[in-house]
């Protein structure tokens, strides 16, 4: 595959934060991998992008599928019969977590 990165553009410079170099997988037929990368050392709005350079001739592939990009402090949790923002759930709410 060659290397793949993901890069944050901070303080004017775009800095390494997560990076898969070489063969991943030894079968066309393997699963999916997948990865959460942390960007809590940064705050704020800024930009992302992802670097790759392609390596062993035409089989040097590579994919991202499924980008998600979550503020966790934003993000509520259900625990009980509250939401940790405090608003209650509608009556029909359901925690998957619990189930």
């Amino acid at each position: 595959m060659g290397q793949l990165s993901l890069q944050v553009y901070s303080y004017g410079e775009w800095r390494s934060v997560w990076t898969k170099t070489g063969q991943q997988h030894s079968y066309t037929s393997s699963a999916w991998s997948s990865a959460v990368v942390s960007l809590s050392s940064f705050s704020g709005s800024g930009k992302l992008r992802f670097t790759g350079r392609a390596a062993g001739g035409y089989r040097g592939d590579m994919a991202i599928d499924n980008i998600q990009v979550y503020d966790l402090a934003a993000v509520p949790i259900y625990s009980g019969n509250m939401w940790s923002n405090g608003v209650n759930p509608p009556a029909d709410a359901t925690n998957d977590a619990d189930e």
